[in-house]
This record gives C-alpha cells, structure tokens and sequence, in this order.
C-alpha cells in the first residue's frame, strides 16, 4: 500500500504541475549587498520595497537597494508599514523608520522607552495596525503602542502567543495551547480550540470565508471553523500536505493562496484548494526555503528566502518556461496542431496539451535541430537538420533524402504540394494517398534557401551573405531558367524576407523595403519601417501570423503591425519584452499564434507565453532618491528635495538619483532628462545623472520615466543656481 500511495503522488505531481510559471525578478545577496537571510516583506505608499534582512533593512526604490543596519545590531524580524512610517521588530527591539527629507530612513526606537519591562531574549515576530494603535508580539506579549499618544502597554501570556491577525480589523490570535481567540477591549474571547486529536501544531495564517475561518497549519494543512467547530477543509491539496513543510501563506487580492515551504518552494493554489502550480528552485526560484510571502500594490508576490528575495509577476500577462536543465533547448518554431501545441528546440521537437499548464513530452524519432513546423493540408510537416519529417501525434516519420529542410510554402492553390528550402537549394513536395514524399529537386539553384517566398511563377529567396535572388521558373518550377541576383538590394546580415498582405518585404538594419512589382525593385516603405528603427535593430526577421499581423524583434521590445478598420491605416504595437531576456540567435527570432489572442514566443532555453488581452498599460511615477552637491573639496553634500536651491561658489558640481518602482521583469524602463527645456536625452535604464564645473546661471533640470510607449504621471523637476557669496 505504501509502493502504491508513493506511485500515486509521483503520478499526481507530474500531471498538475505545470512548466509555465510567472515571471520571477530575482535578487541575490551579491545584488542588495547584505547577508542571505530574509524574515519579512512590505510596501509603503510610494511602492518602495521593504525587506527584513540579518543584517537590518533594506530598501528597493526599483533601481537599487540600499541597507540600513539593525538599531541594535540583531536580526530584524518583522515588518509593518503604515501612514509613512516603516514599523520593525528584531531581538529586544522595536520601533520606527521615517524618510529624512533628504531620501535617507532615520530610525526612532520605541522599546527603549520600556527597555527595563523587556522580557530577556524575545523577539518580535509580528507587528499589526489597529485602529490607531500598533501591535507588536513576541512569543510572550503583546506590546501596544497608541500612535496618538505614543503609550505603550502590554499584555502577557509567557511562550504562549504564536502569531497574530488583522482580519477586517480585528485581532485574532492563535496560541500554543491550541486556542484561537479574539480580543475584545484588552480582553481574550476564544472562538475555537483545535482537537488535539488533529495534530496541529502551528496555524500559520487566517482567512475569513462564507462559513467562518480557515485555518492554515503547518503539516495538516486548511481547517475550517464554523459555529466554533473545527473541521478538515477537504480539497485536493489535502491527499498531498504532508509531502510539503509550510512556512507560511497568504491570499491573494484574486482569492487564491500561496504558500511558502521550507524546503519546495512556493504552492499555488486556486480558492477552492486545488494546486494551480508549483515554483521552485529547478524551474525559476533562487532559493527553496521560503520564509514570508507578500503580495505587493501591483499584485506581484514578492518572497523572503534563505538565500535571496523573489518577485512573482502574477498579474503579468507572460508565463515562462525555463530549462535550466538543458533538456529542452533553444526554441526556433512552434505551432498549436489540432489539440496540442508542437514547439521545435535544438534538442527536438515537444509537445503538450493546448489550453493546459501541463507537462511536455518528447515527439519519438526525432533528435537535434528542428527549423521550422508547417500544417499542410491538415497534416503536420516538420524541417529539420537531417530533413523533412511528418509529425503523427507522439511520433516523427521521415519524408526527405535532403540534409537540412529550413522550411516550406504553398504553390498557389493547390494543397497537394509545396516549395521546401533545404541548405542547398529547393524542392517539391507532393501528397499522395495521404503520404507525402519529394518530388523532386529544382534545378537551377543550389545556394541555401531559409528565406523564400512564392510570388506566381517567381521564387524571391533572401541570402544574407549574398542578398535577394530572383528565381524564375517557366516549367511549373522544376527548373528556374532565370537567376538574378538584385544588385541594388543591399545585403545585411540578420536580413529577412516576408509575404504580407499580398506584398514582399525585404528587411535589415535600414528598415524595411516592399517590392515595386512594376520595377521589381525593393524601396523602402515608411508604414513598414514604423516596425523598428535603426538604433533599435536586431534582426530583420519578420513573421505573419494566421490573426494577420506582421512581427518584427528588437532590441527593447518585440513590435506587431496590423491594419485598422481605417482602409489603408495599420497600427503599430509594442510590446516591451527586452532581446537580452529573449537570447534567441540572431535572425531565428520565432512567435506563433497558439490561442485567440495567445502568443508563444522562442528564446533560449524555454519559452514565453503573451495573453495579450491581459496586457495593461499601468500608469507610473518617477521619485527622487538623492541630490548631492560637490564643492571644490570634493567634499559631498546631501541636500533636500525641495524645487530650487543656491549653490556656494565652490559648489560647481551637482549629483541626481531617481528611480520608478515598477517590479516586472519584462518590462524596460527608459529615463530621460531635459536642461532648460531643451530636447529629452535618452539614459537608457540609468537612473542617474550629474553635472559638474558648471558655470554660473540658472538651470532647471526635468527628469521622466518611459515603459513601452507610456510616460510617467509625473516629471521631477530642480531648479538650482551656483553663486557667489
């Protein structure tokens, strides 16, 4: 029974355990300077990132992290933020963090003012807002502290207290002899007590529901509490608790929850209980220990870890698939075929279920590089490096003797047949009593052929290295009796070639040219061209897709042009996902429409998933973190963010850092200045700006954020005037 059970779990973990995951930012110790452990995450108006850290806290503005050491040297616990002010608790230790007016935390203890009533050796593990007061707890009190009149008093229970809760304002506490109660006006009012016949050492969180409570515990998992009475809440994630350790949870803004575990990582699961999918260390998290969870104003999920500080974007509209591994590769095509979506890697060709999170197989018989995929007449054919295959289900059947197939096209309107460049030249491909086989070669032409197009009798072929070809044919293309190579289309490595409603498109750095049919001559078009510009240009590679949008990949974002309702108008979209984070090889760029408006896009190692109807364009602000003067000395000062200020005359020098708290990993921040109202200078992602010896006049320096297309609510501005005394 026991073979049986653990056969049963490893069978249940492989099918609901999906490879698609949010997209995590990850922050190693290396990255915010300080030691590796985290105890607790929160937020405070301006969306600045705060994290309680073993060496004290820090502070993520969305552009750096800065550490502000432990008042007392000791591991911070426990953070709260409330109305500007950032609560803490460590050992012994208890108070507030406020922002100077010159961007830097200053630290005010509360404790001290009870320092003789502390208990020796307790902690603060939690801190709660009520009303007006603020409640932080140890394993043996409760301190209050009246934000008005700045008392502070205490209730005590010694080794008793495990944890407290904030639920629609009001406490509740659970407590080591097993009770769960509520206080009233100082006072405990139990409102249920766990049998000890349930084994529940620990609740972890408290949720209110329709029925009452749920109770999250460490090993039993959820509980449900109705009229005082304490019953198992029976869900899928019930028959596999035990496999997992839970440290901690939370619910989410969309009722869902996520758990955190000592040593597997994150659980996510849907309102009902059921597992949505699990995050660990393989597939994208840096460290499996996960010791507190928070969901921020944006909805990401931010996790304290024994090594480390994860974002989960779980409002994004991408889902990613990692293979750290190497298993699976680079992706260079894929396809959704009948009810399974087929993707082609450098390791082979995959599969899994449409419209499913769920686990990829390996097609059989085929290994290596896979080019391209193509649906021919209700079948399936599938270029390789060794050649072209038929793709039945599970399972690859070779068609073609030809070394390396890049990819095909239709002939006309004819289903039975189509034109597939190999590395060295093209051929025909037929179907016949439902077998497709090669025809046979063309003649004529012998040079790699990965991008072509059909126009009538003409096959235009793009060769980087050597340019645009005219292939014409007079024979139902088994010869191509004319080969012209255009000497006026300049050749440009990463170049491509593209049919698009009914027009040629040959495209590189300069932009993008469609084919003068009349001249049969490439000119350069400006309603195309909006699809990239010369600094951004990566790849020339351009792709059509079945929804009828033309896609080009740059060095900020990936680009799509569609046309309007408008006659003769198109729009042009894009969409911020930056090519270092992509690392696909140049000019094997790669996106297919797999659902509705569902996107799959290769990069290396795994793949993205865009939903674009879940794409939002979220407004943001910018914020200043410091302004720092230098004098002749190089002595440096801080100085306040106020509008204006005047210099010493040895004060010549000027220093600006900024920053816009937006977490999404996929999403590329561009700042930009202006001086006197001069043109706006690009900084790319650097967040900061100085000037130095400058000369004696007013400035008025104005700073903004872009994400995509989209500007910041608000723009900083400074006006400053060195002088003489």
């Amino acid at each position: 029974m026991k073979k049986l059970f653990f056969l049963f779990i490893l069978s249940f973990s492989s099918i609901l355990f999906g490879q698609e995951i949010p997209p995590i930012l990850k922050f190693l110790p290396e990255d915010y300077h300080s030691e590796n452990q985290n105890w607790a995450i929160t937020q405070n108006k301006d969306k600045f990132i705060y994290v309680a850290n073993n060496e004290g806290l820090l502070e993520y503005n969305g552009a750096r992290w800065k550490l502000y050491p432990s008042p007392n040297n000791t591991i911070i616990r426990s953070l709260l933020s409330e109305n500007h002010k950032i609560y803490s608790g460590a050992y012994m230790e208890f108070g507030f963090w406020e922002t100077h007016k010159n961007g830097f935390l200053e630290y005010t203890s509360l404790s001290e003012n009870i320092k003789e009533k502390l208990i020796e050796d307790e902690n603060i593990w939690n801190i709660k807002k009520f009303d007006h007061w603020v409640l932080f707890q140890s394993f043996h009190r409760l301190y209050f502290y009246n934000t008005k009149t700045q008392e502070i008093n205490f209730l005590s229970d010694s080794n008793n207290y495990y944890r407290i809760f904030n639920i629609n304002n009001v406490i509740y506490i659970f407590k080591k002899d097993g009770n769960l109660v509520e206080l009233v006006n100082g006072k405990e009012k139990i409102i249920a007590t766990i049998p000890k016949e349930f084994n529940v050492k620990l609740v972890l969180s408290i949720f209110k529901n329709e029925a009452g409570f749920l109770l999250l515990t460490r090993n039993e998992g959820f509980f449900q509490i109705k009229n005082k009475k304490v019953n198992k809440w029976k869900t899928s994630f019930s028959d596999v608790v035990k496999k997992y350790q839970i440290f901690c949870g939370i619910r989410l803004k969309d009722r869902s929850f996520m758990l955190g575990t000592i040593s597997n990582g994150i659980l996510h699961l849907s309102k009902n209980g059921k597992i949505i999918n699990k995050i660990d260390q393989p597939i994208g998290l840096v460290n499996n220990t996960v010791l507190s969870l928070f969901e921020d104003a944006d909805g990401n999920v931010w996790s304290a870890l024994d090594n480390g500080i994860n974002c989960l974007n779980m409002q994004s509209f991408i889902r990613e698939y990692n293979d750290d591994n190497g298993d699976f590769g680079t992706t260079y095509c894929s396809v959704k075929y009948k009810d399974k979506i087929y993707i082609g890697t450098n390791q082979g060709l995959f599969y899994k279920q449409a419209n499913k999170n769920s686990t990829l197989k390996k097609v059989v018989g085929i290994n290596g590089q896979v080019w391209s995929l193509f649906i021919a007449d209700e079948d399936l054919l599938c270029g390789h490096t060794s050649g072209t295959y038929q793709i039945k289900e599970d399972k690859a059947l070779p068609i073609s003797i030809f070394s390396g197939t890049w990819n095909f096209r239709k002939i006309g309107n004819n289903p039975k047949k189509k034109l597939q460049g190999h590395y060295s030249g093209l051929s025909i491909l037929e179907k016949n009593n439902n077998t497709w086989s090669v025809l046979y070669k063309i003649k004529g032409f012998n040079n790699s052929a990965r991008f072509f197009e059909i126009l009538g009798t003409t096959v235009w072929v793009n060769h980087e290295y050597k340019g645009v070809y005219k292939l014409t044919s007079i024979d139902s293309f088994k010869t191509f009796n004319k080969v012209k190579l255009l000497s006026k289309v300049e050749k440009g490595k990463g170049s491509g070639l593209a049919l698009y409603d009914h027009n040629l498109l040959y495209s590189y750095q300069k932009g993008i040219f469609k084919l003068d049919k009349n001249k049969q001559d490439f000119k350069k078009d400006s309603t195309y061209s909006q699809l990239f510009t010369e600094k951004e240009f990566v790849s020339g590679k351009l792709i059509t897709d079945k929804r009828n949008r033309l896609w080009s990949f740059n060095k900020s974002t990936i680009s799509y042009l569609e046309k309007t309702p408008i006659k003769g108008r198109v729009s042009v979209k894009f969409i911020p996902i930056q090519n270092y984070l992509r690392k696909t090889t140049v000019s094997f760029e790669n996106i297919s429409n797999i659902a509705k408006n569902e996107y799959l896009v290769g990069k290396t190692n795994g793949y993205l998933l865009l939903d674009l109807d879940k794409k939002e364009d979220q407004p943001h602000f910018i914020y200043w973190n410091k302004i720092n003067i230098k004098n002749s000395k190089s002595e440096i000062k801080n100085i306040s963010f106020q509008k204006s200020g005047n210099f010493k005359d040895d004060e010549k020098s000027i220093f600006f850092k900024f920053s816009t708290p937006v977490y999404n990993k996929y999403e590329f921040i561009n700042y930009q200045y202006r001086l006197n109202s001069k043109s706006w200078v690009d900084l790319g992602n650097t967040s900061e700006l100085s000037f130095e010896n400058l000369s004696f006049k007013n400035y008025k320096i104005e700073i903004r954020s872009i994400i995509g297309n989209q500007v910041s609510e608000n723009i900083l501005s400074y006006t400053f005037k060195p002088e003489f005394d």
